[in-house]
Parts: structure tokens; C-alpha cells; sequence
């Protein structure tokens, strides 16, 4: 028997992706992939210039070995206006702070695409809150 093409090695040398934005043929060596958020194997678009992701490619994010940004996933891109953005999160900030009026937790927060609240308690005076209109975010393993 001989194999055609065999999909279960990944060769050490190179390997072919079509890019998921512009639709290139692209030909790629294990030196041109970096890894990017969440530890994912990455090689960006000579043509268009995005990152794809390359299957097969991912190192374990670690104490030791996570790096921002480059690790991190970036969460920008919106269809929605700074207004409405603005009165969404000063609708959550009320919403954070009722749930821990009535709850006996120490902090309650919410994320929804391009923002992320934080309200908790140091104390019994007041709350803290702290509100980002653009972060990143990944995962460490222990």
C-alpha cells in the first residue's frame, strides 16, 4: 500500500494552511509559527496580513512561561457606539452592586464582548468598582 498524502504526521519541515480571511494558499515551516492567545500555534497572512491558527500547534500556558500580551486574548472589536457601550456598563455597575446587597459575596463581576466590570467589597462601607473598556484576557493551567 502507499500513502497519497498522510493527514495523521505533521511533517517537521512544512506545511500548507489556507488562510481564513483572504483565502491564500500559504506554505509555512515550523519556524514561521509563533503562539499567540491561549498558547495557540499562529502564522500570520503574508498577503493580507491576519493570524490564523494552525492545527496541531499549542503550547500549556504556565506561571512561568505566559507572556502579555502575546498570550493574551484581545477583545476590541465592536459594531456598538462608546454611548451605548457607556450605558450598558453603567447598567451592570447598578446590576453588580444590587446582587452583592444581597448576597453575602465578595465580589460580582460581568464581560460581554469589548468590556469587563469588576464591583467588590474591601469593606462594609462601600463597594469598589473597576471597569475596563478594552482587556485581555487567557488561561494559566496550575
Amino acid at each position: 500500500m502507499k500513502v497519497i498524502k498522510d493527514n495523521y504526521h505533521k511533517s517537521n519541515d512544512e506545511s500548507n494552511i489556507t488562510c481564513d480571511y483572504c483565502g491564500s494558499e500559504l506554505k509555512f515551516e515550523e519556524s514561521d509559527v509563533y503562539y499567540g492567545e491561549y498558547g495557540l500555534g499562529k502564522i500570520e497572512c503574508p498577503l493580507c496580513g491576519r493570524a490564523n491558527n494552525v492545527d496541531g500547534y499549542e503550547i500549556k500556558l504556565t506561571q512561568d512561561n505566559v507572556n502579555y500580551p502575546e498570550h493574551y486574548y484581545h477583545f476590541y472589536e465592536t459594531e456598538d457606539s462608546d454611548l451605548q457601550i457607556d450605558e450598558r456598563i453603567n447598567q451592570e455597575v447598578k446590576e453588580c452592586i444590587d446582587y452583592l446587597l444581597t448576597h453575602d459575596d465578595e465580589y460580582f463581576y460581568y464581560v460581554e464582548g469589548k468590556y469587563f466590570v469588576l464591583v467588590y467589597r474591601p469593606d462594609d462601607v462601600g463597594f469598589n468598582v473597576v471597569v475596563s473598556k478594552d482587556f485581555y484576557t487567557t488561561f494559566v493551567e496550575k
